[in-house]
């Protein structure tokens, strides 16, 4: 199951208080990516809140996790055509540790060799 919310929304009332949440955390060195959508987009798969929000604009440099199997879920939401897809969508979101879904621990390794990933991300 997953839960969405409007990027208009999410920024004007839930990224506040993420900020402040994440502030105060920021010395756990984890966060977990889990089910909830921005503008139909899951979490696990979301570059612009992951990557560009959360660690260029934050500067978080700890570790992400996705929620349970949600990396192989993003090809059940229908935004990954396939579990390769789904892969390289999580790893250029900034998602370091695949919970559960078969994605990173059978796909990463040959995504990388062939170029789809790059090795600077894992």
């Amino acid at each position: 199951m997953s839960y969405h919310i409007g990027r208009i929304l999410f920024v004007s009332t839930s990224y506040f208080r993420f900020e402040r949440f994440y502030r105060k955390i920021i010395y756990w060195r984890n966060v977990s990516a889990f089910f909830f959508c921005i503008d139909r987009k899951p979490i696990s798969g979301n570059k612009e809140l992951l990557r560009e929000l959360l660690r260029d604009k934050e500067g978080f440099d700890g570790t992400v996790i996705s929620d349970w199997g949600s990396i192989g879920q993003l090809e059940e939401q229908g935004v990954a055509a396939d579990m390769d897809e789904a892969a390289v969508q999580a790893i250029e979101a900034g998602v370091d540790i695949d919970m559960m879904s078969p994605a990173y621990m059978f796909r990463l390794e040959e995504l990388v060799k062939n170029g789809q990933i790059p090795e600077s991300f894992i």
